[in-house]
């Protein structure tokens, strides 16, 4: 473990020590701070992270806490995975019990100001299938930092919006392909609604949108009459000749 040359590092995630989230005290970045990396194949996530930390505070190997401790945690979708951090046997764990399957190393700095730690996360433990280039999901990544006290006292997370336990707080991760390039998105829809305009006497709104079994747009207009509860909804074409048995045009706006 620790070796970086054996890793292809593409841009990392970084985690300043002003990213703070639940628990708050980390006063610089020697205090702590990280850049993170991620790789993947069809059964591996690949976590490689730089950790600064001038006061290094591991918990004991199944600590159920894990998260009191030096400790990472990241979120792919809804499910959460600890790392609990030890130089006897670091372990993955959920919230309440290990999960299996999972190979961490953990390589302490020389000088005692942080630890590099690479893990191997099989999708079957993150609860998603093989994946392939393309696919994406709700993604985050934090450390828990304890100092003096023993205990939590600062927290980092990526992104800066993550709320635990809430996916759409998250980052959006898209995995590449083997030169790190994502595919292309699909081109955007069309827009549904065009030439949207608001409408007087009565007051309402009229837009164009596509109507499939027509080769011409529809022109809808919604109104509400003057002291009225009722919604009103007419429809036109821009040419009333075209009808078929699906849409009759009666009469104009």
């Amino acid at each position: 473990g620790g070796r970086l040359a054996d890793w292809q590092l593409g841009e990392p995630v970084r985690l300043t020590h002003d990213m703070v989230a639940d628990a708050r005290k980390v006063d610089s970045a020697g205090d702590c701070s990280a850049t993170v990396s991620v790789q993947w194949d069809q059964s591996v996530l690949y976590v490689l992270a730089q950790v600064a930390d001038d006061a290094l505070q591991f918990g004991e190997p199944g600590m159920q806490q894990w998260w009191e401790k030096d400790s990472l945690e990241l979120w792919v979708g809804t499910t959460q995975i600890g790392l609990n951090l030890s130089p006897k046997g670091s372990q993955a764990r959920s919230a309440s019990a290990r999960l299996e399957g999972a190979q961490i190393a953990l390589t302490p700095a020389a000088d005692g100001k942080g630890y590099i730690v690479e893990a191997a996360l099989p999708w079957s433990v993150l609860g998603r299938a093989a994946p392939k280039p393309g696919d994406s999901f709700p993604f985050a990544v934090g450390i828990n930092d304890a100092d003096a006290t023993g205990s939590r006292e600062g927290q980092l997370y990526f992104p800066r919006t993550w709320t635990h336990s809430q996916p759409d707080s998250f980052a959006v991760a898209v995995l590449g392909d083997e030169q790190g390039k994502a595919p292309a998105a699909p081109a955007t829809a069309a827009a549904k609604f065009r030439n949207v305009k608001q409408v007087a006497d009565p007051a309402g709104i009229e837009f164009e949108t596509d109507v499939s079994e027509l080769k011409q747009p529809a022109v809808v207009r919604l109104t509400v009459p003057d002291r009225s509860t009722d919604l009103v909804v007419d429809v036109d074409l821009p040419d009333r000749s075209v009808s078929n048995a699906a849409f009759v045009a009666l009469e104009p706006f």
